[in-house]
């Protein structure tokens, strides 16, 4: 009987159900760019073992240390079972672009992330260097308790936690909780009357705002995920100092929750373009670009 060939012994190996499994994972690792493995690798600890970067490069899941994985976005989150939100950040699910975005800001900017929850944009932002500082609003008391474990375990000594809602008065509030799904609790409104359970939350208005904000010499950039409360902040904004700064608005929509016609009306008045989108027709997250920042630079 003839030896089999290299070739011949390699199409029996494809075959054998481990290396099958194997090929399945490696799969799933290809839909991260490799770009994203780069960011990935870039941020791992020194002190952490080859042995664990092959582990999670052959096969797919995540890097575990100290109550800690490390996300597809590059950044270590806190463990927090049976949150979609959670997984959603730990899979880079969000197919929005942001973190490209804010990877391309090429000049001083301070970034201001409303309704943050764990901070996943926050932590990614906080990579580029061109971004001086960054401010994250989440009035969650849940959500903002894994956002502060989140920024000391990345070092990310830029970012200032914010644990208050920005709306038109000063006081207290009411957070609609959806269970298992962290990402769209909604502040209570006369329109979203649906049912869950509530916790009561702190709000800021633009008074406090002044009081952080510098009203000349930084751009902004501001992110708005805040479940059908963004006119609220976007006119709360408007009334703050920092506003004829802002540069980019990158807000999430959704025509079920959302007054979308009166936010793109609000924008469109105070000189802000669409510049990207990114979604389906219901449900979508877009970059609007303030179209005369050339005369305040």
């Amino acid at each position: 009987m003839k030896p089999l060939k290299f070739s011949q012994l390699f199409r029996k190996a494809r075959a054998h159900s481990l290396l099958k499994r194997v090929r399945y994972r490696l799969s799933g690792i290809q839909r991260i760019s490799i770009l994203g493995r780069i960011s990935i690798f870039r941020n791992i600890e020194s002190n952490l073992s080859l042995t664990s970067w092959i582990y999670w490069i052959v096969t797919g899941n995540h890097i575990f240390k100290k109550g800690f994985k490390l996300s597809n976005y590059g950044v270590w989150l806190a463990l927090r079972p049976n949150d979609i939100t959670y997984t959603l950040c730990l899979e880079a699910k969000y197919k929005n672009n942001l973190e490209k975005i804010t990877n391309k800001i090429d000049n001083e900017t301070v970034f201001i992330d409303i309704g943050a929850n764990i901070g996943v944009f926050s932590l990614v932002a906080a990579l580029n260097p061109n971004i001086v500082s960054i401010h994250s609003f989440e009035p969650d008391p849940e959500s903002f308790a894994f956002l502060k474990r989140n920024i000391l375990r990345n070092n990310a000594g830029k970012i200032t936690p914010h644990n208050f809602a920005i709306g038109k008065t000063a006081g207290t509030s009411t957070l609609i909780k959806r269970e298992g799904h962290s990402g769209v609790s909604r502040i209570h409104t006369v329109q979203n009357e649906q049912g869950g359970s509530s916790t009561t939350i702190n709000m800021v208005n633009n008074n406090y705002l002044d009081t952080i904000f510098d009203s000349e010499g930084n751009r902004y950039f501001v992110k708005i995920d805040v479940e059908g409360y963004e006119l609220v902040v976007l006119e709360t904004l408007r009334e703050a100092n920092l506003f004829p700064l802002i540069q980019d608005f990158f807000i999430e929509f959704d025509r079920q929750t959302g007054e979308v016609q009166l936010v793109e009306e609000f924008l469109r008045k105070h000189k802000f373009i669409e510049s990207g989108r990114w979604g389906s027709n219901s449900h979508w997250d877009a970059l609007w670009v303030r179209c005369d920042m050339a005369s305040i630079s």
